[in-house]
């Protein structure tokens, strides 16, 4: 509805004075910030100012009525005539309104207000903004103010204006929702990105799991204000919280819990999305056994984000807080981000550790099988399986072993291995395996494992729980030694609480038993063949095998010259064709006979280590197999020896091959490569079957050399070329890559080669390892496109440069700080007693000049330090160390030092480089110009760094720069790398201009 008005006004500056008249009898003047600009847009006059007291007909141009409702038409800000209404003395304010403009209903969405009052249009209007009203009308004092209005959802900035009449005022506001919206949004997005920058930054050092959740949920924590924040890793039925974060009064909730014991949990992953409670009093969506936990565990509102991948719930992040809270949007966003990026740092850094435990894992089996093959007793080798279960259990797992006496009656405790005392080991080897079933219920007569998670519930372990209470078990795993369908033993792991099967443990136990039960069948083989000669000797004599007992002769520096036959089988002259041996020795009988059998008999004779091994016997004209044992005391020097002629076995292909695959079957396995053999007499190249793999080819198919040049690749034509000619010559070693295209796929395989030799230095065979580098070329490729940006040639160089400096400091610490050094030693040398008795003046002035040299070696040792690596640069930046040299320097010459945009720190490269430059540059300064000041200016311009140094010294001849000294030299040099410029500026007697230019991006 229209209002029927007169309005009049004037303006003073940005300011207007208005005048309202209602009707005969009202009228009222109110100021408001409607541009003059505006006024004068819609009606063509200009206002003077004029007093409140002055008769408006004095106005030579009054504003017409019409002219006066256009501009309030006109104007954005929505306008209010509000009158207070009067209400008793406790009673909420209320006002009516008497004239609205039409923004008023463009901001507000109200219609037909006028003559109706706030409370009946908004009933839930807000007290504390009818307070603002209030204090206008009760102060008479113009208020501007913003604020949501909740019952409205909006926000309003507002300029709430009195007039003449003290119960009416005039509101101009702007609905400002929009604004204030986007900017929310832009302030989470900071809080967003700070929070995780710092979570990114505190995380980068770190690939422990247990370390990254524990930073993840204190950063949470501190970031939401939380009473708890902790992160869970789902697994096999369980919920495992490594670490955890929470307020003083709240206990730690790290471990691991069965998810059925966790119906919050179960609740959450059930429906596979954020759980958000505000209130667990309040909320439907709780039901009464959840509720009961939550109380007692002080949880009052939450949220719980799952992480979901490939329909499976892997982790879950849940915030606590011990009292109602109102859960925002952002604040789940940021968790649900949070949850993801818990997840995958969780797991890169488990990968990371499985990789390095399963590294460690692969390198302590070997050393256990190395041992074994030594011939070191057994319980070393076991020992090193046991160090395997501790720590890849966290030392949660104690373990022994337990092997079967000869008639499989008794089981016996391998003793000094593993962690057990030796009072377990004495109850266990007590027990009768008829007694009870294979001991306790260790295995079942197949040898087959046994996991009892709690052995309270075993009924074989009943009546020995006073003894698993006494030894701290609560779980014991038992797992069958079994080799060549024989149960050689157990191995036992003991638990200290309730551990279920885990697949990580039961790979762990499946490793150490596969290599236990073989390198105890090696040592039960060694023991019983051992036996077998020493009680059947007298049957050698009708054996196959050619045996025969040796006296090793050493020289002095217990190196084997020669040995003597002292027994020998008719087999052995049989396989060796060798007449009459006993008695004589082998350079008696075969004068070239190669030195690798002296060598090795005389280890055998002088460790005691028995040995295994093939190998030709040119002089002989054959090949053996050999196992060869110490006989007798140590000092007799006597050595076994049992061989088999194999020279028609390696001679035959199948021989040759399942040779090779001896050798290689490990590496073949752990890698992806192919061994191949190329034999330079008979022209025939033999490949494994990894190499077979590599090239997709049917095993067994006929290969040559040549096939390289088959699937080579245009541009490695030439190199395949050049390999075949290596493998059929002979004439060198080689390692090399090439580039094959083998069906559709492109591969980079690197070739390693070796030339084997005869006894006449002659090539006889080339060995070669072919391996699929795809992968780790694909990797090389980033290096050499950082190469090609030149990241790389500026890190070697700057190694070069770190070189030459630590070969300066070097002479520095030679020439200076050295002789200065062997001068105090001298000095101090004359500082006797005697001295100080005879003559005690010269006594003290000799060690005050031992003082000096002391203090100036002090200084030196300094300054050489601070030359190897400033550690002003290294702690505080650029700024601050080129500050430092600057103070260091001034004494003759004064240095000015002028910045600019270096407040963030450069790579560490950049800074090195342009403070050695720098440096160098006021250096040459001091040392050659003369100068009285000079002036160094670094600017960081975000593309390049431009170093400018000048001083007022005698300046440089042109011929003197163009030659260039050393430090002139150093510094080209060092910028060329950046791919930077130096410009030198200097004339006689009026200084020098040097101008540095690198680029930075």
């Amino acid at each position: 509805m229209a209002h029927n008005f007169d309005c009049r006004g004037i303006t003073a500056g940005n300011a207007a004075m208005h005048y309202i008249q209602l009707n005969k009898s009202e009228s009222f003047w109110f100021i408001t910030k409607t541009p003059k600009s505006l006024i004068r847009a819609l009606t063509g006059y200009e206002y003077s100012i004029m007093s409140k007291s002055k008769d408006l007909s004095e106005n030579k141009k009054p504003l017409t009525d019409e002219q006066y409702r256009k501009l309030f038409a006109r104007i954005d800000q929505g306008f209010a005539l509000i009158e207070k209404i009067s209400t008793p003395v406790g009673v909420q304010s209320n006002y009516r309104y008497l004239a609205v403009n039409a923004a008023f209903e463009k901001h507000t969405g109200l219609r037909d207000v006028e003559g109706k009052t706030i409370l009946e249009l908004v009933p839930e209007a807000e007290e504390r903004i009818l307070n603002y009203y209030d204090s206008v009308v009760a102060e008479g004092q113009q208020i501007a103010f913003e604020d949501h209005i909740k019952s409205m959802d909006m926000w309003m900035a507002a300029d709430v204006i009195p007039t003449e009449d003290s119960e009416r005022i005039i509101v101009l506001f702007t609905n400002i929702t929009e604004r204030k919206r986007v900017e929310k949004i832009l302030r989470e997005n900071e809080q967003r990105k700070g929070f995780f920058l710092r979570l990114t930054d505190a995380l980068r050092p770190f690939d422990n799991p247990a370390t990254i959740q524990e930073l993840v949920t204190k950063q949470a924590m501190d970031f939401f204000q939380a009473d708890r924040c902790y992160y869970c890793e789902i697994e096999h039925g369980n919920a495992i919280i490594r670490r955890d974060a929470s307020v003083q009064y709240l206990p730690s909730v790290a471990g691991i819990y069965p998810l059925y014991s966790m119906p919050l949990f179960d609740t959450v992953i059930r429906a596979g999305r954020p759980l958000i409670v505000n209130d667990i009093e309040k909320s439907t969506i709780i039901d009464a056994n959840v509720h009961a936990l939550c109380l007692q565990l002080k949880v009052i509102s939450f949220i719980d984000v799952p992480v979901i991948k490939n329909g499976t719930a892997v982790g879950l992040l849940c915030v606590v807080q011990s009292k109602p809270r109102e859960w925002t949007h952002f604040e789940t966003t940021i968790a649900e981000e949070l949850a993801e990026r818990a997840w995958a740092a969780v797991t890169r850094a488990k990968s990371e550790e499985m990789a390095r435990i399963a590294e460690e894992r692969l390198r302590s089996l070997n050393e256990a099988f190395l041992t074994t093959v030594n011939g070191s007793p057994l319980v070393e080798s076991l020992q090193i399986l046991t160090e395997i279960i501790s720590r890849e259990t966290s030392g949660e797992a104690r373990s022994s072993f337990h092997l079967f006496n000869e008639d499989n009656t008794r089981l016996i405790t391998v003793r000094a291995v593993g962690n057990m005392p030796d009072a377990f080991a004495n109850w266990m080897d007590s027990i009768d395996a008829d007694s009870y079933p294979l001991t306790c219920g260790h295995i079942d007569a197949k040898g087959a494992s046994k996991l009892a998670s709690d052995i309270t519930l075993e009924p074989l372990w009943l009546p020995h729980l006073d003894m698993a209470k006494a030894y701290d078990i609560r779980s014991y795993w038992c797992f069958g030694l079994n080799w060549a369908n024989t149960t050689l033993g157990i191995l036992a792991l003991y638990f200290s609480r309730n551990q279920q099967a885990s697949p990580g443990y039961l790979t762990l136990a499946t490793a150490i038993t596969q290599a236990a039960s073989i390198i105890i069948s090696r040592h039960m083989d060694i023991r019983k063949r051992i036996l077998a000669e020493e009680k059947y000797r007298t049957l050698f004599d009708s054996i196959d095998q050619g045996f025969c007992i040796v006296e090793v002769i050493f020289n002095r520096n217990n190196e084997a010259l020669d040995y003597r036959f002292v027994e020998a089988n008719p087999a052995f002259y049989k396989q060796t064709g060798l007449e009459n041996a006993v008695g004589k020795t082998m350079r008696e009988l075969a004068p070239d006979h190669e030195a690798f059998w002296f060598e090795t008999y005389g280890k055998i004779a002088l460790t005691g280590i028995p040995g295994r091994f093939e190998h030709t016997a040119e002089s002989l004209e054959s090949w053996y197999d050999v196992y060869a044992f110490r006989i007798g005391e140590a000092r007799e020097r006597k050595v076994a020896i049992i061989f088999n002629d194999i020279k028609d076995r390696i001679n035959s292909e199948e021989a040759e091959r399942l040779r090779n695959y001896i050798l290689l079957e490990q590496s073949e396995q752990i890698a992806l490569l192919g061994s191949w053999e190329y034999d330079l007499l008979q022209s025939v190249f033999i490949w494994s079957d990894g190499m077979y793999k590599l090239f997709n080819l049917e095993k067994g198919i006929a290969i040559e050399p040549e096939i390289y040049l088959k699937y080579a690749t245009k541009e490695c034509r030439a190199k395949a070329e050049h390999l075949v000619r290596l493998i059929k010559s002979g004439a060198s070693d080689f390692d090399e890559r090439i580039e094959l295209k083998i069906g559709t796929q492109l591969k980079i395989l690197h070739l390693k080669a070796r030339i084997i030799y005869n006894q006449q230095g002659h090539p006889v065979k080339v060995l070669g390892v072919d391996r699929d580098i795809t992968a780790t070329f694909l990797a090389e490729e980033k290096i050499r496109k950082m190469e090609a940006d030149q990241q790389l040639e500026i890190f070697r160089q700057t190694l070069n440069a770190q070189e030459e400096e630590r070969r300066r400091i070097s002479e520095s610490l030679h020439n200076g700080l050295g002789q200065m050094l062997y001068g105090i030693k001298l000095s101090v040398g004359n500082l006797t007693i005697n001295d100080a008795l005879r003559s005690p003046e010269n006594y003290a002035e000799a060690k005050k000049y031992t003082d000096r040299l002391l203090m100036e070696g002090i200084r030196e040792s300094r300054r050489i330090s601070h030359e190897l690596m400033p550690t002003m640069l290294e702690d505080f930046g650029l700024e601050a160390a080129v500050d430092d040299i600057c103070k260091q320097l001034t004494n003759g010459t004064l240095f000015h030092c002028v910045y600019e945009n270096l407040n963030r720190r450069l790579p560490k490269y950049m800074e090195l480089a342009v403070y050695r430059t720098i440096q160098e540059l006021m250096l040459n300064i001091v040392k050659h110009s003369e100068a009285s000041s000079a002036t160094v200016s670094i600017v960081n311009n975000n593309k390049e760094i431009i170093i400018e140094v000048k001083d007022n010294g005698v300046g440089m001849q042109a011929a003197n720069y163009a030659k260039q000294g050393i430090g002139l030299a150093s510094i080209k040099n060092k910028v060329k790398l950046l791919n930077g410029k130096v410009r030198i500026d200097s004339t006689p007697q009026r200084g020098t201009l040097v101008r540095v230019v690198m680029p930075y991006q």
